[in-house]
């Protein structure tokens, strides 16, 4: 945002602009978000494996609750960043580039977008109504 301006008159930093400095506390709310839920999950984590208490609807809960992380990541960049930055800023051997690289891997994983958007997520629902799968 310090090195471009805006597409569209006024032409402006777009540091300066009402609309680029909304997107990006948009996007800078969503990954402070997804930093304090995985901060929250690893001291639970750590707390939980201290005291012996690993259950699995604990752990299920736990994992789901990353997958969350991912996906308000994954937002941040695919619905924010990636659309206001342009398509120059994802060429090859950009800083943003590699950020949608590796969020792109991260996100279509079968770990994260098939067991814990499915899976998990059903077999957590049946531990907490307890019923048999």
């Amino acid at each position: 945002m310090r090195e471009r301006t805006t597409v569209y008159p006024p032409t402006v930093p777009r540091t300066e602009d009402p609309d680029y400095q909304l997107y990006y506390g948009e996007a800078a709310g969503r990954i402070a978000a997804a930093r304090a839920a995985m901060s929250s999950v690893l001291r639970q984590w750590g707390e939980t494996a201290e005291n012996g208490s690993v259950t699995r609807d604990v752990e299920l809960r736990m994992s789901i609750i990353s997958r969350e992380v991912v996906r308000l990541s994954w937002s941040a960049v695919s619905d924010i960043l990636i659309p206001t930055a342009g398509s120059s800023a994802v060429r090859a051997g950009e800083r943003l580039e590699r950020i949608w690289r590796d969020m792109s891997t991260l996100q279509t994983h079968a770990g994260v977008s098939i067991y814990l958007a499915t899976m998990a997520t059903r077999e957590l629902g049946q531990l907490a109504f307890d019923v048999a799968s």
